[in-house]
């Protein structure tokens, strides 16, 4: 499988525009054999600021998709839109891997999507595989959690991308955040953390 992350600043008059766009390409997105999964997000403190999450089943879907959306001319109609080139992450997967079928959003939840995209001090790698293998272990047990991955980045040992889905504020905030096993990852992390904890926060919801 196959799962990238891209980051878009969007320029403020072209919000719309985009999101017209980047909608419009991915219900085409979701018709493609080989297609898992594409979804967009904004992030909820900066409009400008754009996520898309999508996943393939392998290399060779992912380069059927590349073909068809140049075909599309999809970036080619951003080129205006956008106030600097996107970033493109190539996630890797670690155990567990991650499950986006055993739990859905309920219509009464007041859903929580974060991406926590951190870089941290080289040499800590295997220490943060470990840990988190655990914590995403525990946290998916949680009842108010739908989803939790933990994903390093390929060709590079220092930057790691948290994806986490929950049914409330109180689900991450209050519960989740007193499990002892999140006080033990919370204290890793301060450990080997590059700079403030509040740069690579990122709070999103979904736009469909």
């Amino acid at each position: 499988m196959i799962t990238v992350l891209s980051k878009f600043s969007v320029k403020p008059d072209y919000k719309e525009v985009f999101k017209k766009a980047m909608l419009e390409n991915q219900e085409l997105v979701k018709q493609e054999e080989g297609n898992l999964e594409m979804r967009l997000f904004v992030e909820k403190n900066d409009p400008t600021s754009f996520f898309v999450y999508g996943r393939t089943i392998n290399q060779e879907a992912l380069n059927i998709h590349s073909k068809l959306v140049e075909e599309r001319g999809i970036a080619g109609k951003m080129v205006d839109a956008l106030q600097e080139q996107p970033t493109t992450w190539f996630l890797g997967e670690n155990k567990p891997l991650p499950d986006h079928d055993s739990k859905q959003a309920n219509p009464e939840d007041d859903e929580v999507i974060i991406f926590f995209i951190f870089d941290a001090k080289a040499g800590y790698q295997n220490k943060l595989i470990a840990q988190f293998e655990k914590h995403v272990t525990h946290t998916r047990k949680e009842q108010g959690n739908i989803l939790f991955d933990f994903y390093t980045i390929n060709d590079t040992h220092t930057k790691y991308v948290v994806y986490e889905r929950w049914r409330n504020e109180d689900a991450v905030w209050k519960t989740h955040m007193s499990q002892p096993y999140s006080e033990e990852t919370g204290s890793l992390i301060k450990e080997v953390l590059v700079g403030d904890m509040e740069q690579y926060l990122h709070l999103v919801e979904e736009v469909k």
